[in-house]
C-alpha cells in the first residue's frame, strides 16, 4: 500500500485529465497505488466549477466521468477544521493541511 499522500490543486487535476505531461504522470502515480490522493468536498466542488468554465468547452456529461474517476482513485476526507495560511489566493486554503 502507498505511504505517500498527495493533495493536488485544481490546476494539476485539470492538466492531468485534459493534457499529457507531468500532471498526468502525477495522476498515474495515484492510479498505480504509488501515492494516495486525498480529496474533500471543497476540492471536488472547485474542480467541477472550474471545469465548467467556457474556455474548457466541457459539458456536464463530459465533466462527470472526470469527477467519478477522481473519486475512484482518491481517498475522500471530511475536513473538520479550516486554515487561513494562503493570503495571496485565499481560495487555495482548501488545499492546505
Amino acid at each position: 500500500m502507498a505511504s505517500r499522500r498527495a493533495v493536488f490543486d485544481t490546476n494539476i487535476l485539470i492538466s492531468g485529465y485534459l493534457w499529457k505531461g507531468v500532471a498526468r504522470q502525477a495522476l498515474e502515480k495515484v492510479r498505480g497505488n504509488d501515492w494516495i490522493h486525498l480529496v474533500s468536498r471543497d476540492t471536488l466542488d472547485e474542480l467541477i466549477r472550474v471545469l465548467a468554465y467556457s474556455k474548457f468547452n466541457l459539458t456536464a456529461a463530459e465533466i462527470d466521468p472526470i469527477v467519478q474517476d477522481l473519486l475512484g482513485v482518491s481517498e475522500f476526507v471530511n475536513v473538520k477544521s479550516r486554515v487561513e495560511i494562503v493570503s495571496a489566493d485565499p481560495t487555495d486554503n482548501i488545499f492546505s493541511v
